[in-house]
């Protein structure tokens, strides 16, 4: 193969690796490109980002007001704060300690209610064999009259809310659901689908199955195309903008590499024991242009690309949370985007 050959070969390779950045890039994180993701339930950072800075000061402020209050035995007021919290911030650990709250209250059929609710959001959260074990517990207090209502919907994973909308869901369908004897409202929320609801009648001890139909009452979603993002920049975005730049960096470092070899070349035109002609100066001379122009091309593309997710995506400070409980309470832990 020829000088001029192998780097013909050369480029062809890098423009290659060029074409195949996105998806590689995207695959390597574990993720597919671009519009080719599943859905997936909502991390703390994404339920946070979802906040504003006043919605972000009042979860603070209501987490801190129903701990004292837990504390000092007012679980009442306790439960209140944490299903204003819950409301903002749906996140497992509230549920918990809702479920928890109202163990402390006596109300168990609530409190398995929230366990089991916490259970289906964290499967793998450190507490689920003590809340496992709970759940067995409160089952043995209540005994044999745990009043039950399986909630069934077709699609499958609507929220469930006993009797008040804007109650904390106590589950996602299909689900077993405690409740005390008497005269309940059964409502179920599902994005993208008309809410249903029904009300039922059930005695103590019985069980009773609600099922529902949502596939008749799908809802247009709302058109968010132009509307901006209030999410940061996913690992791919910066990802891509840094093989961008490394493709670049390359190209540039291979036009330096031509120019050189064509500088050299040149100098041993006279040399009788050289084997150069002007036509490979020359044809040096084009590839160091090429891979010039392929440089200034991919480094433009990285810089506007780069603009624009930058633009795009919210970043900013407080824009993740973490959410942990603790012996003494719930931590919550704030942190920087990227």
């Amino acid at each position: 193969m020829t000088v001029r050959s192998s780097r013909w070969v050369v480029f062809v390779v890098a423009l290659a690796a060029l074409a195949l950045t996105v998806p590689a890039v995207a695959m390597a994180n574990g993720e597919p490109p671009p519009g080719q993701q599943d859905d997936v339930p909502p991390t703390e950072e994404e339920l946070f980002d979802r906040l504003t800075p006043e919605q972000e000061i009042q979860v603070i402020e209501l987490i801190d007001e129903g701990e004292a209050a837990h504390d000092a035995g007012d679980f009442d007021t306790a439960i209140d704060a944490f299903h204003e919290v819950h409301e903002l911030f749906p996140h497992a650990r509230i549920t918990y300690r809702l479920a928890l709250a109202y163990e402390h209250a006596g109300d168990y059929e609530r409190a398995i209610q929230y366990y089991e609710f916490f259970q289906e959001q964290d499967p793998h959260a450190e507490e689920r064999g003590e809340v496992a074990r709970t759940i067995r517990r409160l089952d043995e207090e209540l005994g044999d009259d745990r009043t039950m209502v399986r909630v069934e919907t077709m699609p499958i994973g609507a929220d469930i809310y006993l009797d008040d909308r804007d109650t904390v869901p106590v589950g996602q369908t299909p689900q077993w659901v405690t409740v005390e004897p008497g005269e309940h409202k059964v409502i179920v929320d599902k994005s993208g689908y008309q809410s249903e609801s029904t009300t039922i009648e059930i005695a103590e001890g019985a069980d009773e199955i609600v099922e529902f139909d949502l596939s008749g009452g799908d809802v247009e979603e709302e058109d968010e195309t132009d509307a901006p993002s209030t999410e940061g920049p996913a690992v791919w975005k910066p990802a891509v903008t840094f093989a961008l730049v490394g493709v670049g960096g390359l190209f540039t470092y291979l036009s330096f590499q031509e120019y050189g070899a064509a500088r050299h070349m040149e100098a041993n035109l006279d040399d009788p024991n050289s084997d150069y002609t002007q036509d490979d100066v020359d044809a040096s001379r084009a590839m160091g242009f090429n891979m010039g122009v392929a440089a200034g091309l991919t480094l433009a593309a990285g810089t506007a690309f780069t603009i624009w997710w930058a633009t795009r995506d919210r970043s900013g400070p407080g824009s993740g949370v973490s959410v942990a409980p603790t012996p003494d309470g719930i931590h919550v832990g704030f942190t920087h985007r990227f």
